[in-house]
């Protein structure tokens, strides 16, 4: 039986419900903001009020419009992903059912409270960034609460926060409530451990998901918009998006290697009595209905079943990924104090 259950978080139903895939939904909130941002700037230029800032530029409000319109849609597409792979591992996580049901929707859905309170304090944390950061700190000590300047900027910062927060409490709950399922009775076999690979893809998908979202991110680096907070940013998330992929398999590994080491000694205890007994017949003597040579190659095939339902050219690809993203921070990092610098 699928999930097809409505989502009870609004902002993945509200995705649901569109006509449109997430993705052209996103571009849609994307342009939405640029035509807000536009409408911003020709409203300020009829009340006659002065320039604004270059904390403003037209690369920055790309960029801002660019999170707004991903991070929902990445939310939407994290969460249909993990539905899929989650139905794909019914068999093997013993998800059969109505209980099967219910354990995959507590995985798939974060609780509500836990959603509000990280929108609440992403909205929070937005909110104080221009207090203590020492860059935009700067900028807005010479602002009036009452410049349409201010609050244009703490708004969509509040609601860019708020929203990279809110997604990320969900990916935090989503990965725990896989390793809880991994350390579950797994049903394992050994000839088709590729039966996991749904949580490698669920992994992946999450780590190219956050990867291309600080690359999004870095780009206001280039717009030398950049908050001084913003350098501890990736070197964060490429630590949470480790365990996000790792955890979800450390149960199943373990599960894996015990049905491994099981089967090898009773393997191993076939193979000493079928010994036993073709050292002891005699010529002529029938044979014992077991070939040694048999055994010795089944004890060999399972010896070299891999322990985790990844191989080495999957966890380089992940490595790859991560690289990708710390590079493009750091690298739109160093653009911008080198344009800092050359225009001194």
């Amino acid at each position: 039986m699928a999930m097809t259950a409505r989502t009870a978080d609004p902002l993945v139903r509200w995705f649901e419900r569109a006509a449109i895939a997430p993705a052209w939904l996103g571009v849609a909130i994307m342009l939405g903001y640029l035509a807000l941002w536009g409408l911003y700037l020709t409203l300020r230029a009829a009340l006659g009020l002065p320039p604004i800032g270059a904390e403003h530029t037209a690369a920055a409000s790309v960029t801002t419009g660019m999170l707004l319109g991903y991070l929902p849609a990445m939310n939407a597409l994290l969460h249909r992903g993990l539905r899929r792979d989650l139905e794909n591992l019914r068999p093997a996580l013993h998800l059969e059912g109505e209980a099967g049901e219910r354990r995959l929707r507590s995985v798939t859905e974060p609780p509500a409270r836990l959603l509000w309170s990280a929108t609440v304090l992403g909205a929070l944390l937005g909110g104080a960034v221009p207090t203590w950061d020492p860059v935009v700190s700067t900028l807005y000590g010479r602002m009036a609460l009452d410049d349409p300047d201010f609050v244009w900027t703490l708004a969509h910062n509040m609601l860019l926060t708020a929203l990279g927060l809110r997604v990320f409490a969900a990916q935090i709950h989503w990965t725990r409530s896989l390793a809880r399922l991994g350390r579950e009775p797994i049903r394992v076999d050994l000839l088709d451990v590729q039966a996991f690979s749904p949580l490698v893809r669920a992994g992946q998908r999450s780590i190219v998901a956050w990867v291309l979202m600080t690359t999004i991110f870095s780009l206001y680096w280039v717009s030398d918009t950049a908050a001084r907070a913003n350098v501890i940013l990736p070197f964060a998330v490429a630590g949470v998006l480790v365990w996000v992929f790792v955890a979800p398999l450390t149960g199943v590994h373990r599960a894996i290697r015990a049905t491994k080491q099981r089967e090898l000694e009773r393997v191993a205890d076939a193979i000493r009595r079928v010994r036993e007994q073709v050292l002891a017949a005699r010529p002529g003597d029938a044979s014992t209905g077991v070939s040694l040579a048999d055994l010795v190659a089944y004890h060999r095939l399972i010896d070299e079943v891999r322990e985790w339902p990844i191989d080495v050219p999957g966890v380089l690809r992940i490595a790859a990924f991560l690289l990708v993203g710390l590079g493009s921070w750091l690298g739109g990092a160093l653009v911008e104090r080198g344009l800092d610098t050359l225009l001194r």
